[in-house]
């Protein structure tokens, strides 16, 4: 990772930074030194004052700028691996989708942000289905493949600005920001289609049939995310209680449990 790092090469913008930082600290050693030959050499003779000076300049010049060269480019270095690492901390590492911990992260700073904004939204945890039977019968590799399948089409049917992530195993989680409820119910839909209509092979040639459940829970409130995580759960089950491969929503209350919506079969 770090050879590829010093191979990136500087923007326009990088080089522009990187020289500014150079001359800057060109200067300000030149500066320091100035003032300490001056102070040093004060009672000096004319000629050695003068060379006091003019190592005062020249030095810092030779010796500041490679080294401020290099210490910035270093710098940039460690700043570039550390975004990457971020992300890699974030992120799933067969899916790609972000992992439990940033999903829950991100959902609870975009719940605080839409109730700020008076927006409405759903919350939705999607399950493969007989997923055991999948690593049992095909291998674990065809049950990998099974997942990032099922994680790309996850995404294909969401928008821009939804939040999707893997919560571990085969359970996934999608927040639907700014959406009316109609439309939530959709795009629930539209992931249980997609996923039960992909096609997906054993290494043998055999189709893998692979399908998920889907709880989810709208709504148009303040509501936390630990709420709405207890009440997508909830409706979760209860699709696969009614035979998986399909959806169940319901909307949030401000007293009363309402009843369970069936979305689809």
């Amino acid at each position: 990772m770090t050879r590829r790092l010093t191979q990136q090469p500087l923007t326009k913008r990088g080089f522009c930074k990187l020289a500014g930082i150079t001359l800057c600290g060109v200067l300000s050693c030149m500066a320091v030194a100035l003032a300490y030959n001056a102070a040093l050499f004060r009672n000096a003779d004319p000629e050695a004052f003068r060379l006091a000076m003019i190592c005062a300049v020249v030095v810092p010049t030779i010796l500041g700028g490679p080294l401020f060269v290099f210490l910035s480019l270093k710098l940039r270095e460690l700043r570039i691996l550390n975004r990457q690492l971020a992300i890699v901390a974030a992120h799933d590492g067969l899916t790609t989708l972000l992992n439990r911990r940033a999903f829950t992260e991100r959902v609870e700073a975009q719940l605080e942000s839409m109730a700020t904004d008076g927006l409405a939204g759903s919350l939705f945890l999607i399950d493969a289905d007989f997923f055991k039977s999948i690593n049992d019968r095909y291998g674990h590799a065809t049950g990998d493949r099974a997942l990032k399948a099922i994680a790309l089409r996850l995404q294909d049917s969401v928008r821009e600005g939804d939040i999707i992530g893997r919560l571990g195993g085969e359970e996934f989680g999608v927040l639907l920001v700014d959406v009316a409820p109609p439309l939530a119910k959709e795009i629930a839909e539209r992931m249980r289609e997609a996923v039960a209509t992909m096609e997906l092979a054993s290494p043998e040639g055999k189709p893998v049939p692979v399908s998920v459940s889907i709880g989810g829970v709208i709504f148009d409130r303040p509501v936390g995310y630990s709420y709405l995580y207890q009440e997508a759960d909830n409706r979760l089950y209860e699709a696969k209680a009614r035979g998986r491969n399909r959806v169940v929503v319901r909307r949030t209350a401000p007293t009363a449990a309402a009843e369970p919506e069936r979305v689809s079969a």
